[in-house]
């Protein structure tokens, strides 16, 4: 049998490479040895699989194949030199010319970088025909030529200039360069290529970057982005940061051009096509990758071929072994022997040795497999870790699971089962619970209009991740982050389209990647929807969450039951802490508890979108930013995907989201929250639920987005509370998911065994017993958390995935992130709920190391604290639990003491306000009675008004019998006596008639009461009844009772 080295060596040698020249000038006896000892030993040993770049070697390893040049190798003139050395050539001036002329007239100017070594090859052999010399070694002198400056920034423009003015059909004639010339390098080239890894100023790049920027917005701009390719990462160096700077720099005149977020959107991808580009970073083939790979590499498939031949020798020497001669045996033993110098004769012999020398090449070769495709794992894991790390985690939890990509639903089910969710639209219903919920905002405050400034948009993005998985656009978060340029444009276009309600359909269009969650992997239901939303869209979203955040809580309008999307909070560890406390409390002093954990199916998919508007109106969000909620929930679609697949039904229209919220985008989680706050809000009003103490605050439920628990001191409660659930979910079209919901009754702190509870025809709750438990918030429980049985379970999750990540490929520096990222964090949820003693957690840190040094990640004598120092302090970078858990419980008390200390203002506050209140109340009975005798007062004052008015009749009615005396006296004094006297009878006639006219019930019944006239006026009345009386008398009389009147 011939072997690979055999076979070349019968072929022509290649003129090109210089080692091929080398080999010629060997004599012939050092060839034959080389010729003999290939056909003795395995030809292929140093042979690599074609998967990748091969790595720089370690010096003392094994010598590197002959088919791979080495690094850095000299451009070879054609011409040996003497004794058969090959002469390194020389680079001058004018040969570097002659490379940057055919550089720039194969890429149009250094603009096309597609496919132009070939194209450049043949320039240069047209105006060097005398340099012999690889495409691949012209480029890297491209390079060498850049990056170290061989020729000036003068010069190179002029060669630009000149070969762009040419039309690339001719190499020009060599000008005649001024000035004296640079010193030719002497030393080897690869000192060349290291001080090239020197940083490029970015005004060297500028014009490069100008020119691919054009060419880019010429050919992408009005591009649909579906069509559009996929951009790769940009690596994060400070020659790319650089260059990023300064084509920010280049696009302040586009983005005050742009006309709406379409166009704006595609400068951004046109920018990121341009920066890939100067940077070197190569394009993904969309072609190729969407193009099925082979089962077998070829490599691979030559190996086998040769192992399945040598097996066949082998199979027929054993026939010969057994006496078999026949011809047909024998043309496969003479193969078996080829080369080897035995004669026939000798074959019986040396069968034996030749059948053991074709198993060790078997062997051999098996063993290159193996250790090929062990580098093609290592490679392509390691590659896959560092651009995305939660594949690799779900790779491996898949593999637990037994999930193979064999097992998936039948796409047309997939595409049935999620149009019947999420396109068939449900309307809300508004009920009678409705009233309490509207009564409940109508303190509210409205919220005030929205501005989006460039300082907003700046603030989102500055916290999202640099290459997290972007939507169909494929435009990733750190080119908004980096091309600050497009900020103001950003904010201006957001106000607008906030202001019009309107967004361009490719910002509403997201792509769903279904995610196996457990059970049967062949059942759509048992999938999680992820959907991966355009970058732009998810940006203005996230500025309308914080926008809505404020408002939120500037009026406490989220329920302090509701832990989701609150910030600063602990999320679900303060709710597994409040229910800790509660079981608790109840074990210990024998109380009674009936709880009930409800889960919802597919919660986030079935909220009506009514709903969602009528939260929005309820809690007095903009008016302006409701109709463009509105609007932009028509335009929500979405295709299907499985990870690493196509897209499911591509040629189908998009699915419609007409029912649930859109996930993937920042506002929705907020939304959500919104949407099941009445919920809170009624079993608050309801004013049942558990009280911890006496007076104290009644917990009727706990709630983690859609994970809500029900709490009640009895069976009977816990029904009404459920029914309240029950109405509202129902209202607003959320179903029970009846198999992972659960009760359970304790009474004087032992758990009941019952039957269930039966809450309507279709729904009964199974009821958990003293051996059961329920998985909330990701920790088991019942009547509190079992926490021996928890430790245990955390243990063996811990050190299985510790495992998988110590048998992994990854390298080192890969294998502590992976322990930092993926190992530990199942540890980390636990501290501050679970009680962990010091040493159970020294001895899990012994462990740890043991497994570190069974898998040789750590020597028994090297430092044990060097593993947990920091990488970039030259330790290992491993994170310890000890420390982990003892920095939880110093932040847990930390918090605690703030609450306390802010109970504590509170209570003295709150003591000072029952002072004052006590102050107010004594005051306020002061001013009651002040009141009740200003009443009083009031009262006599009326009497007193009226008494005074009666006297004032009486006061007339004597003024006019005064004025009458007056008047009578007058005509008295007047008259002669004797007409005196008749007047005077006369006079007392008028008296007696007007007497007898005055009211009796006026006059006083005491005479002493009456007035000194009214006494005068009856002396008056005595004299003149009295004839006898005389004369002087009566009018002495009437001039007396004239002066006291008067």
């Amino acid at each position: 049998m011939l072997t690979r080295a055999r076979q070349r060596a019968h072929k022509n040698p290649s003129p090109d490479p210089p080692l091929s020249s080398a080999s010629q000038a060997q004599d012939p006896a050092q060839g034959s040895s080389l010729v003999s000892a290939s056909a003795s030993s395995s030809s292929d040993e140093y042979f690599s699989p074609p998967t990748s770049p091969t790595p720089v070697r370690r010096a003392g390893r094994r010598r590197p194949p002959t088919s791979l040049g080495a690094r850095g190798q000299p451009a070879s003139n054609g011409v040996p030199a003497s004794g058969g050395g090959v002469q390194r050539m020389r680079w001058t001036q004018s040969i570097n010319e002659n490379v940057m002329r055919a550089y720039y007239g194969a890429t149009e100017g250094g603009t096309n970088l597609t496919a132009y070594r070939v194209r450049m090859l043949s320039l240069f052999q047209a105006l060097e025909p005398a340099i012999n010399v690889s495409a691949q070694r012209l480029s890297d002198q491209v390079r060498v030529i850049l990056r170290n400056n061989r020729l000036s920034d003068t010069v190179l423009d002029r060669i630009r200039s000149e070969m762009c003015n040419s039309g690339f059909t001719s190499a020009p004639s060599q000008p005649v360069v001024e000035g004296p010339l640079p010193a030719t390098p002497q030393g080897p080239d690869h000192d060349d290529e290291d001080e090239g890894d020197m940083a490029i100023t970015t005004s060297k790049y500028s014009d490069q970057l100008r020119s691919a920027l054009g060419d880019a917005i010429r050919e992408y701009r009005n591009t649909p982005a579906e069509l559009r390719p996929r951009l790769p990462r940009l690596p994060m160096t400070k020659r790319n940061k650089d260059l990023v700077c300064t084509l920010d720099s280049l696009l302040a005149d586009y983005f005050e051009s742009s006309e709406d977020l379409e166009d704006t959107h595609s400068i951004l991808f046109c920018a990121a096509v341009a920066a890939c580009r100067v940077a070197g970073v190569t394009f993904e083939d969309t072609e190729r990758a969407t193009r099925p790979k082979a089962a077998t590499p070829a490599w691979q498939s030559r190996i086998e071929k040769r192992i399945n031949k040598t097996r066949v020798l082998i199979g027929k020497l054993y026939c010969f072994k057994e006496g078999n001669t026949r011809p047909r045996v024998m043309r496969f033993v003479g193969r078996a022997f080829l080369g080897t110098g035995i004669s026939p004769q000798e074959y019986p012999s040396h069968v034996v040795e030749r059948i053991d020398f074709l198993k060790q090449k078997v062997y051999a070769w098996a063993s290159r497999i193996r250790r090929y495709r062990r580098r093609v794992d290592r490679y392509y894991l390691n590659r896959m870790f560092q651009s995305d790390q939660r594949w690799v985690y779900r790779t491996w939890e898949r593999l637990d699971q037994g999930v193979s990509d064999g097992c998936r639903p039948d796409d047309d089910a997939t595409n049935i089962f999620w149009r019947n969710i999420w396109s068939v639209p449900v309307d809300h219903i508004e009920g009678d619970w409705m009233r309490e919920v509207r009564q409940a905002c109508e303190p509210l405050e409205a919220m005030g209009e929205i501005s989006i400034a460039s300082e907003d948009v700046a603030a989102a993005v500055r916290s999202v991740p640099n290459w997290k998985s972007p939507g169909p656009d494929g435009l990733h978060s750190f080119w908004l982050k980096w091309l600050r340029s497009s900020h103001d444009c950003l904010a201006s276009q957001f106000q607008s389209a906030l202001e019009s309600g309107s967004l361009p359909q490719f910002l509403t269009t997201g792509v769903t990647h279904l995610l196996h969650k457990s059970g049967s992997a062949t059942d759509p239901k048992n999938y999680r929807p992820i959907t991966c939303l355009p970058t732009v869209y998810k940006l203005l979203t996230s500025i309308l969450r914080d926008k809505i955040n404020s408002h939120i809580q500037n009026n406490s309008i989220l329920s302090v039951s509701q832990n989701g999307c609150r910030g600063g909070s602990r999320g679900t560890k303060e709710l597994l802490l409040i229910d800790m406390t509660i079981s608790q409390q109840v074990r210990r002093f024998r109380k009674s508890l009936s709880t009930c954990w409800i889960d919802y199916k597919k919660a986030y998919d079935s909220v009506p979108h009514t709903w969602l508007l009528r939260v929005l109106e309820l809690y007095k969000l903009d008016t302006t930013l409701c109709s463009f909620l509105r609007s932009c929930m028509g335009q929500w679609r979405t295709v299907l995907r499985y990870p690493g697949c196509r897209t499911i039904h591509s040629n189908d229209e998009p699915i419609r989201i007409e029912r649930g919220i859109f996930q993937g985008d920042s506002l929705s989680p907020l939304w959500f929250c919104l949407a099941l706050n009445p919920l809170s809000t009624l079993l608050e009003s309801s004013r049942l639920g558990y009280c911890l103490w006496r007076g104290g605050k009644v917990i009727s439920h706990l709630l983690y987005m859609d994970d809500l628990k029900l709490f009640a001191p009895s069976g009977s409660q816990l029904m009404e509370l459920l029914k309240v659930t029950e109405t509202f979910s129902n209202s607003i079209g959320m179903e029970f998911g009846v198999d992972k919901c659960a009760v359970m009754h304790v009474k004087r702190g032992e758990i009941m065994e019952s039957d269930g509870l039966q809450l309507s025809d279709s729904i009964n709750f199974r009821s958990l017993s003293a051996n059961e438990s329920y998985k909330y918030l990701g920790v088991s429980e019942a009547l509190g958390i079992n926490v021996t049985d928890m430790k245990q379970s955390l243990q063996e999750r811990f050190f299985g995935r510790l495992k998988k990540v110590l048998k992994s490929l990854l390298s080192g520096g890969n294998k502590v992130r992976a322990f930092n990222g993926w190992v530990m964090p199942v540890l980390m949820y636990s501290f501050g709920i679970l009680k962990w003693t010091q040493k159970e957690l020294d001895a899990l840190d012994r462990r740890v190391r043991v497994l570190l040094t069974a898998y040789r990640m750590h020597h028994p004598r090297s430092s044990v604290m060097r593993l947990y120092i920091p990488r970039r302090c030259g330790g290992r970078g491993f994170l310890n639990a000890k420390t982990l858990h003892n920095r939880e419980r110093e932040d847990s008390e930390e918090e605690i003491k703030k609450i306390v200390k802010k109970n504590t203002e509170l209570k003295s506050e709150l003591a000072k306000l029952n002072e004052h209140c006590l102050d107010v109340v004594s005051q306020r009975d002061n001013l009651l009675e002040i009141v009740t005798s200003f009443k009083e007062c009031c009262d006599e004052h009326e009497r007193a008004l009226s008494r005074i008015s009666e006297l004032d009749i009486e006061e007339h009615t004597h003024a006019a019998i005064l004025e009458l005396c007056t008047s009578n006296l007058e005509k008295i004094e007047s008259l002669s006596k004797e007409s005196t006297c008749n007047c005077l009878h006369t006079q007392e006639n008028e008296l007696a008639s007007a007497n007898t006219n005055i009211n009796p019930v006026s006059q006083p019944s005491n005479l002493s009461q009456c007035s000194p006239g009214f006494h005068n006026h009856n002396k008056l009345g005595d004299l003149f009844t009295h004839e006898d009386a005389p004369l002087d008398a009566k009018l002495s009389a009437c001039i007396s009772m004239r002066d006291a009147r008067a």
